[in-house]
C-alpha cells in the first residue's frame, strides 16, 4: 500500500494499521510529508502554514504537527472503536461526514490540504464533534497542571476512558461530546481549556458553520450543566480564550 496521502480517506482519523504495513516508507519520509500525511488522514484544511518551519507559532512547525495530528488521529480512533461495542448507532454517526449548509461561508483553506468535496461536505474528524471529542480526551491525559506527575497519566488513561464508557449511550455525537467533556471537567480537567476545543474560533474560522457552534451550545446547556455555567458565567472573555 503506497503512503500517497490521496489514497487515504480525508478526515477518517485511521492510519495507524496502514503506516504500521508500510513503516519503512512511512520512516523515509521527512518530517514534513509525514505532517502532510497525517494531517490529510486528521482533516487539516491548512497544513501548509501548520507545517511551515518559519511558522514561530507555538506548537507548530512540522515536527510538533507530526505530534498533533498523530495523537488527535489515535483518540479519535480509538474512543469511536470503544463507542462501536457500546452504542454501534453512535459509532457510525461519528464515522460519517455531514452535508453542509447552504449558507455556509468555508473559510481557511490550502488547495493543496482539501479534497474535491470539501466544500460540500465535512469528513467525520472535521465536524464539531469529531474535532472536539480526541482534543478534550487529550486534555484529560494531559493533566490540570503542568506540574502534574508523570506517573498519574496511566491513572488519567483509565478514568477518561471509564468516563467515555459512561456516556457512550448518548444519542448523537454532539450529546456524546457535550456529556464527556462534563465528566472530564468532574476529573479536574481545566474547563477553558475543554471550552476553547467545544467551541473553537479557529475551527469556526475554518468552517464557517454557526449552526453547529449552535448545536454545540444547546447540547452543552442540556447535557453539561456545570460546564454550561463555566461557559455562561466565565469573567474571562470568550474571545480570551478563543471560544466562540
Amino acid at each position: 500500500m503506497s503512503l500517497n496521502k490521496h489514497e487515504h480517506a480525508f478526515g477518517h482519523g485511521h492510519f495507524v494499521g496502514d503506516i504500521s504495513r508500510d513503516m519503512e516508507e512511512y520512516q523515509l519520509m521527512d518530517d514534513r510529508d509525514q505532517a502532510r500525511l497525517l494531517g490529510w488522514i486528521a482533516g487539516c484544511p491548512v497544513v501548509e502554514e501548520l507545517t511551515d518551519p518559519n511558522n514561530s507559532s507555538d506548537g507548530r512547525g512540522a515536527e510538533a504537527m507530526v505530534e498533533r495530528y498523530a495523537e488527535v488521529n489515535v483518540w479519535f480512533t480509538l474512543i469511536t472503536e470503544m463507542v462501536w461495542e457500546h452504542n454501534r448507532e453512535l459509532a457510525d454517526a461519528f464515522y460519517s461526514s455531514v452535508d453542509r449548509h447552504d449558507d455556509d461561508v468555508v473559510g481557511k483553506y490550502e488547495d493543496s490540504s482539501i479534497p474535491a468535496d470539501h466544500f460540500e461536505k465535512m469528513a467525520p474528524i472535521g465536524t464539531l464533534a469529531g474535532y472536539a471529542m480526541p482534543r478534550i480526551f487529550i486534555e484529560q491525559l494531559n493533566g490540570t497542571h503542568p506540574e502534574d506527575d508523570p506517573k498519574d497519566t496511566q491513572d488519567r488513561v483509565v478514568a477518561g476512558l471509564d468516563a467515555v464508557e459512561r456516556v457512550s449511550d448518548s444519542k448523537t455525537p454532539l450529546e456524546f461530546t457535550a456529556r464527556l467533556a462534563e465528566e472530564l471537567y468532574h476529573l479536574q480537567s481545566n474547563p477553558y481549556r475543554l471550552l476553547k476545543h467545544l467551541l473553537p474560533t479557529g475551527w469556526l474560522d475554518e468552517h464557517g458553520a454557526e449552526w453547529m457552534i449552535k448545536d454545540m451550545k444547546q447540547a452543552i446547556a442540556d447535557y453539561a450543566p456545570e460546564m454550561w455555567k463555566v461557559y455562561t458565567g466565565t469573567t474571562h472573555s470568550h474571545k480570551q480564550w478563543h471560544v466562540a
